[in-house]
């Protein structure tokens, strides 16, 4: 075994501070943020939010705020565009996000005692079980679970159910409901028959759907929806149901949740195959969560597809990764590393993935995209972290688009290395890839990185 010798850290810090570049480098970033010393000053001077192709309408940013639910803001952001165009609503109409955040957490309330009980003798220092019990309510979460709720319990307006301090600041609920299913859970495992853990398990969801009622807010069951449009006419619709406001209004704007499948990158696994993900879900007895893996080009040229048909495309990537947030840039040149540290990043996207250093981690919207002479060059991105406040995150920088009221740039070359997934219609599929709908998908474990839920803020 080889010791890190004094004598040789000594001589290494030697060499470093005897190059003045390395010197001045320690001077900024001794005293300043890396990602802004690091900042490209010419690459950054290239950015602008002019767009060859843009959906209509732009709509007006969401705001997650300090909640993990990206992956529900931007399920609705896609759905919102279809209802504002066809009744002609302003362009800030939002759909209740806290109310799909309730039934969520109930659900996956019940997922996961039901999980526990299917598993109860499993050793617990088993990697499964500790997987389980890592983050069992975490507030991210992927398309299709996204999908399971809506089926089963509708949406609302926002005005039906606006936002509750604990739906925009989770963290003080999700540690109560999360150390409570932890204790639920070790009282299951130590019930004897399966008779006692089914009784228990009613009794723990009665506390947890309290707790979220106290949180959250009551659900509504029936909810009058009033609008006034762009034409300044008022119209009231009284006496709908969550699942009546999908039916009759979101679905027949032209919006199904249901018509779409997720397509991955997934360099590991072989493409033109479908995978699932053991575990992972959140509404029992629904359709599992199901992906087609293939190669990157063909996530471009789909997102591509659906933008020049006017439709925003619903997608998850790793956002962390070569990110300026007071820029609102994703782009995998814009922090010049080996200027600054005499060293870069250098794993391939493949790499990333089998040795946990990627994932996805963040859900948002592409809105359009700029065509150059071979391809796209950059994308137009509706996030969920609302619009830059002055003085503030976006607006400081000089290099910043905070113009882009919320929007982010993500380049062509950032999207190669970090894009993961995207919604996809059915009927817009190639007909090689429509039939592995059809076939068993091949189990993934619990603890893969094509299981991470979407939950970044």
């Amino acid at each position: 075994m080889a010791t890190l010798s004094t004598e040789k850290s000594q001589a290494i810090i030697n060499k470093v501070v005897a190059d003045p570049l390395r010197k001045l480098a320690q001077n900024a970033c001794t005293r300043s943020d890396l990602k802004s010393v690091m900042v490209n000053r010419e690459r950054s001077t290239q950015y602008n939010h002019n767009y060859s192709v843009k959906v209509d309408p732009q709509l007006k940013v969401t705001n997650q705020k300090a909640s993990g639910r990206c992956w529900m803001f931007a399920a609705l952001n896609v759905a919102r565009a279809p209802l504002i165009k066809k009744y002609k609503l302003e362009e800030d109409f939002e759909f209740s996000q806290s109310y799909t955040f309730f039934w969520d957490k109930a659900e996956r309330a019940n997922y996961f005692l039901e999980t526990m009980i299917e598993l109860a003798d499993e050793p617990l220092e088993g990697r499964m079980i500790q997987h389980l019990l890592s983050d069992p309510l975490c507030d991210g979460g992927q398309w299709d679970m996204f999908v399971n709720v809506v089926n089963k319990y509708g949406l609302v307006p926002k005005s039906a159910y606006p936002e509750a301090f604990s739906s925009s600041n989770s963290r003080s609920m999700n540690w109560l409901l999360t150390h409570k299913l932890r204790g639920w859970a070790a009282e299951v495992r130590d019930s004897k028959t399966l008779e006692e853990r089914r009784t228990l398990k009613d009794k723990y969801l009665e506390e947890f759907i309290g707790v979220l009622c106290v949180s959250l807010g009551t659900p509504p069951t029936t909810f009058d929806w009033s609008f006034m449009n762009k034409d300044k006419k008022h119209t009231i619709v009284k006496g709908l149901t969550p699942l009546s406001f999908v039916k009759d209004y979101v679905q027949d704007a032209g919006f199904d949740f249901n018509a779409y499948v997720s397509l991955i990158n997934d360099p590991r696994n072989a493409y033109s195959k479908t995978y699932t993900v053991n575990k992972l879900g959140n509404v029992l007895d629904a359709p599992e969560v199901r992906y087609i893996n293939v190669e990157i080009d063909v996530i471009r040229k789909h997102s591509m597809r659906q933008l020049d048909n006017n439709e925003p495309v619903w997608f998850g990537c790793d956002v962390g990764k070569h990110f300026q947030r007071d820029m609102g840039v994703m782009d995998t040149e814009l922090f010049d590393y080996n200027l600054v540290f005499g060293t870069k990043p250098t794993m391939d996207k493949k790499t990333r993935l089998l040795y946990n250093d990627s994932l996805m981690t963040h859900a948002m919207v592409f809105t359009g995209y700029d065509k150059g002479a071979d391809g796209p060059t950059k994308w137009l991105v509706e996030n969920s972290w609302g619009e830059p406040k002055p003085n503030g995150v976006g607006s400081g920088d000089p290099y910043s688009l905070g113009s882009g009221k919320g929007y982010l740039m993500m380049t062509d070359e950032w999207f190669d290395q970090y894009m993961y997934q995207i919604i996809v219609k059915k009927t817009d599929l190639e007909s090689e890839l429509l039939t592995l709908l059809d076939e068993t998908p091949d189990r993934l474990p619990a603890w893969d990185p094509m299981g991470a839920l979407a939950s970044v803020h």
